[in-house]
Formats: C-alpha cells, sequence, structure tokens
C-alpha cells in the first residue's frame, strides 16, 4: 500500500508541474502590396511557433524578376542562415534560442522586369518549406508572395486648370 501510494504521488506531482508545450510552427513571406515594371522589390521570409530550424527553396519566373541582391540573414547569432542557389537552411546554432514569436529570417531582392505588362501576375514561392521544434520536423507546404502589376506611374507633370 505504501509503495501504491508513492507511486500516485510521484504522477500526480508530475502532471502539475509546468510543461512547456510549442505551438505548431509556421511561415510566411511578404512584401510590397504594389508592384510597377522595372521596381525593385525586398521580399521577407518569416518564420515562428516556437522553431529551432528550418529548410526550403525559392523559385520564381526569371523572364518577370531578376534576383538583384542574394538573399541575406536578418536574424543573428546563435542563428545560422545559409544558402545554396535556391535553397535554403536556417537553424539555432546553440539550440537555446528558439524563435516562439513570428521573424524575419532572411530578405530577397528582386528587380520587375520593366516590359511587364499591367495585370500580369508575379509569384516567388517558397517550395518544401519544413520547420523543426528541435524533436520533429513539420512540414508546411509552399508559402507564395503574389501581386499583380500596377499601371505605371504617369510622367505627365503638365498642370491642369
Amino acid at each position: 500500500m505504501k509503495k501504491f501510494l508513492t507511486v500516485l504521488v510521484a504522477v500526480m506531482l508530475l502532471a502539475l508541474l509546468p510543461m512547456q508545450v510549442w505551438a505548431a510552427g509556421s511561415a510566411s513571406v511578404s512584401g510590397p502590396d504594389v508592384v510597377r515594371p522595372g521596381d525593385t522589390i525586398t521580399l521577407r521570409f518569416q518564420a515562428g511557433g516556437g522553431i529551432y530550424g528550418g529548410s526550403g527553396s525559392v523559385s520564381f519566373e526569371s523572364s518577370q524578376l531578376t534576383l538583384v541582391q542574394d538573399y541575406s540573414a536578418s536574424i543573428g547569432s546563435p542563428w545560422v542562415v545559409e544558402f545554396a542557389g535556391n535553397n535554403f537552411v536556417f537553424y539555432d546554432n546553440s539550440m537555446a534560442a528558439p524563435i516562439n514569436g513570428t521573424q524575419t529570417i532572411f530578405t530577397a531582392t528582386f528587380r520587375v522586369s520593366a516590359s511587364l505588362e499591367p495585370g500580369t501576375n508575379v509569384k516567388v514561392s517558397f517550395n518544401g518549406v519544413t520547420l523543426s521544434d528541435g524533436q520533429s520536423d513539420s512540414a508546411v507546404g509552399t508559402k507564395t508572395y503574389s501581386v499583380t502589376i500596377a499601371e505605371p506611374l504617369s510622367n505627365n507633370a503638365n498642370l491642369k486648370n
């Protein structure tokens, strides 16, 4: 009976100890709402939700967009962001500083082709995005930035009455 009570008390104490539970990791991409032919745009890849790392790849239509500034890490030590072509991986090198909220991981700067017609849809996809909480990986799929090209600004500087 004493052994049973000891085990029961131990189980109850373990149940009462605070447990750290993370929400599922998430990722997103953001950029400007209005884009015109010839514009330079910067996209931000963001992730969070109790993660210690992630990976994926970037794809875009090279006839519409040109990468003018390589992918640039936006998160500092102990985090590491690495790129190989259009593939990326990011991780907490110390496994001590998870991203609990949402944070920008890296940016990419593109030039929009000056020959694009207004109404053309332009997309940059972050494919096969996988996030890790340090114990298991979660596939969060493809995250896409999409915008419709707006009319160019008028170069008519004449004033009317």
